[in-house]
């Protein structure tokens, strides 16, 4: 049985949802299924609780964004407010089922609120992706402009670019400077501006006298632009005045770990692997001491092969899926890989004691670590 999963393609969702908190957790809630990646422009902010704090007996404003257990939110960390006038300007989500590709917020590229980039994978395989809210003020595209010349290629880019031209929107005006830059930008960094499957506009304007207009975009690797085709969608839009962008970006030979490992304490098997990782540091210090660079990147790498070969003999593997579940441990998988293989019905028995024991393992501790910590019975 293989270990990875092969990602065929990335289901990405981009809109910019005008700070509607409602529309958002809808988002969340029915992409489930069909996408992998969530672009957001203009993400609602909002007054979530008041946290304790000794001196104001208001307490401390807590402001946040809508979240979901199945999607991992990346945002820029800034001082968030009532008011909104530092906040993120874009909120990427990615699905939780791709969490053994690391998904990691790239600040070392850039760290602004109307810029998000972010990595996906590791080693040769990594991919960079980015979401963008340009303002009036073209804010984005200038910073895009400026501070990509030393930038690795990017695999994908999307977003509101607040910027129109003839060459994307049949009303724009035939020069623009703000676009040029943006086009640009985008060359440089390996990509091109992706192709709808349908041409339309994406931005609806709430004021009837004013035209419907095309400045919302996603970008593509030049080499997938004549493949890779998105759809624009204001049948989907909800409330905001910007149509959703459906792209599906190819990624073959993308592979996603199914498995992960772990130890749990006060377990037989984590006592093993300290007992085991002890015996290794206790032979290392035996030795003289290491004298030169070779000497130390040897004792190194003795440590590094000795650990993880005693924590892959002691730690379980459970399986990562849609529908994990913290208290699923490696009895479980092995109770229900011996019903798949024999289908009988004492085995699927055997598989359903084993999974009641270990939802109430887990959920004694859990009650009994809520306790401890609130000092109560």
């Amino acid at each position: 049985m293989s270990d990875t999963l092969s990602v065929g393609s990335f289901h990405i969702f981009c809109q910019n949802v005008n700070r509607n908190n409602l529309l958002l957790e809808s988002i969340l809630a029915l992409s489930i299924d069909d996408f992998d990646i969530i672009f957001i422009q203009e993400p609602p902010w909002r007054l979530i609780r008041h946290a304790p704090l000794g001196a104001n007996s208001e307490g401390e404003p807590v402001i946040g964004t809508a979240i979901h257990p199945d999607w991992g939110l990346l945002v820029h960390k800034s001082d968030l407010r009532n008011d909104g006038a530092d906040n993120p300007q874009v909120a990427v989500y990615v699905h939780k089922r791709l969490k053994g590709l690391r998904p990691g917020y790239r600040r070392d590229l850039i760290d602004h609120r109307d810029i998000l980039v972010f990595s996906l994978g590791w080693g040769e395989d990594l991919k960079l992706l980015a979401n963008v809210y340009s303002d009036d003020q073209h804010t984005a595209i200038r910073l895009l402009y400026e501070q990509t010349i030393d930038w690795p290629q990017l695999f994908f880019m999307g977003g509101d670019f607040n910027c129109r031209h003839r060459s994307w929107d049949p009303r724009g005006p035939v020069s623009n400077v703000h676009a040029d830059r943006l086009e640009a930008a985008a060359s440089r960094l390996g990509l091109a501006r992706g192709t709808p499957v349908v041409e339309g506009p994406t931005h609806f304007p709430y004021n009837p006298l004013l035209e419907p207009t095309v400045i919302d975009l996603v970008y593509v690797p030049e080499e997938l632009s004549l493949r890779v085709h998105h759809s624009i969608r204001p049948d989907i839009g909800g409330s905001s005045d910007h149509a959703p962008l459906l792209t599906e970006l190819l990624t073959p030979g993308f592979e996603v770990n199914k498995f992960k490992s772990y130890l749990k304490l006060d377990t037989p098997e984590y006592s093993s692997w300290m007992k085991d990782v002890s015996a290794v540091l206790a032979a290392l210090g035996d030795g003289p001491p290491p004298s030169s660079p070779k000497e130390i990147d040897g004792v190194v790498q003795a440590m590094s092969t000795a650990f993880s070969k005693a924590w892959d003999t002691h730690a379980d593997f459970v399986e990562v899926t849609r529908n994990s579940k913290k208290w699923w441990n490696g009895t479980c998988a092995r109770t229900l890989a011996t019903y798949r293989s024999s289908q009988l019905q004492e085995d699927w028995s055997e598989f359903r004691r084993t999974t009641c024991e270990a939802k109430r393992t887990f959920f004694d501790r859990r009650i009994q670590d809520i306790a401890n910590k609130k000092a109560r019975p």
